[in-house]
């Protein structure tokens, strides 16, 4: 990755940690961003909610890491809401979207989506505890 990439991506994750509820109108702008197509898709597809290429960008590149664990550590408790209680996650997905409800209601898709809620919370997890 080249250094003006790394000045972006550093400079996007400490307005995370600097700017009061920019981390949480993020988080509600991507629940509000699912659609029931979108679901199916990820389930489909295999769509992890954290593909390796974020997790090579964000945690194993070492200028970006420790801002991504400063940022992780800094709004932890909205992280684990999510992440750490899946069915708060799936909550959320439906109560944007009547439709989404209906989908999840497939034992297949919500499971699929509760493992990989279950997968990156732990990843994440892991990765601060590492620090």
């Amino acid at each position: 990755m080249d250094q003006e990439s790394v000045k972006k991506v550093t400079a996007f994750l400490e307005m995370l940690i600097n700017r009061d509820g920019y981390a949480e109108n993020l988080v509600e702008a991507g629940f509000r961003s699912i659609t029931p197509d979108a679901i199916r898709m990820w389930v489909e597809e295999g769509v992890k909610l954290l593909p390796d290429g974020v997790k090579k960008l964000y945690f194993e590149n070492p200028f970006v890491a420790p801002i991504t664990r400063r940022v992780l550590i800094r709004h932890w408790r909205l992280v684990d809401h999510y992440l750490g209680h899946p069915e708060d996650t799936l909550k959320k997905i439906s109560s944007v979207n009547p439709e989404n409800a209906e989908v999840l209601r497939d034992r297949d898709v919500s499971e699929y989506v509760v493992k990989e809620v279950n997968d990156t919370y732990n990843y994440l997890k892991h990765f601060i505890g590492d620090s």
